[in-house]
């Protein structure tokens, strides 16, 4: 499909270079395809020929976002910031570019902009509480954290994150309770279960932790991995390879 369309447009730009349409219809195949330079090209001679947008110059900030040249992703979303201070995609991506570079400080000012203008998006809240989490911002990181649940209770990786958060901060019965919540919300999620046991086991409840491996065991047989992904010295712990082993006869 994508390659048909691509041919009737590179058609149009070959008998017409100012088609501006082509270019734009083009620019954005190439972008669902992930051929970021090819689209900026044609995002550019769109420009050439029609009146510069918000949108446009925020998509060429994406594609090279995510060419990890982030340099010149933020001077295209300034531009489109310039052109439409209210256009939350440029905000937000100007906040990721950052984070990408892991610089959450000045990720957050962007982010908050995000929110500011579209508070009903979890997509930037959650990123919003990563920063705040990562600067040691833990109020601001928590109110974040249950910003994402109450507008998707299903938003997995919030429940997760805000989880260890409370854990590192050595809150850990809250910690617990937390995932506990969570497998009552998300009663078919794996991964919620397979979290909560572990985090049973690492404060010691080896009782409770056993009901809610068994419970993990029965939504995945084969889930273990989630336990080695977020509690990587498991796999060297025999007792745990043991009641693992148990589960899998």
């Amino acid at each position: 499909m994508y390659e048909k369309a691509m041919t009737a447009f590179d058609y149009a730009v070959v008998i017409r270079d100012d088609f501006a349409q082509a270019h734009s219809s083009l620019a954005q195949t190439y972008m669902t395809l992930e051929n970021y330079p090819k689209a900026i090209e044609h995002y550019k001679s769109f420009l050439k020929n029609y009146k510069p947008d918000a949108l446009t110059y925020s998509r060429i900030g994406h594609c090279y976002k995510m060419q990890n040249r982030f340099e010149d992703a933020r001077e295209y979303y300034k531009k489109a910031i310039e052109v439409d201070g209210e256009f939350e995609d440029a905000w937000y991506g100007m906040g990721e570019t950052y984070q990408y570079e892991l610089k959450y400080k000045n990720a957050i000012p962007f982010l908050e902009k995000s929110v500011e203008i579209n508070e009903e998006e979890e997509t930037y809240w959650h990123s919003l509480a990563t920063s705040y989490n990562l600067t040691d911002n833990t109020d601001k990181a928590e109110k974040a954290y249950n910003q994402v649940i109450d507008l998707d209770p299903m938003h997995i990786e919030s429940w997760i994150d805000y989880a260890f958060m409370l854990y590192d901060e050595e809150r850990n019965q809250e910690s617990i309770d937390l995932l506990k919540e969570s497998t009552k919300v998300n009663p078919d999620s794996d991964e919620l279960h397979f979290v909560l046991s572990g985090m049973l086991l690492v404060i010691g409840d080896k009782t409770q932790a056993e009901y809610y491996l068994d419970s993990a065991f029965r939504l995945n047989v084969d889930g273990e991995n989630y336990l080695y992904d977020y509690f990587p010295h498991f796999e060297n712990n025999n007792w745990i390879q043991n009641l693992i082993a148990n589960y899998k006869q």
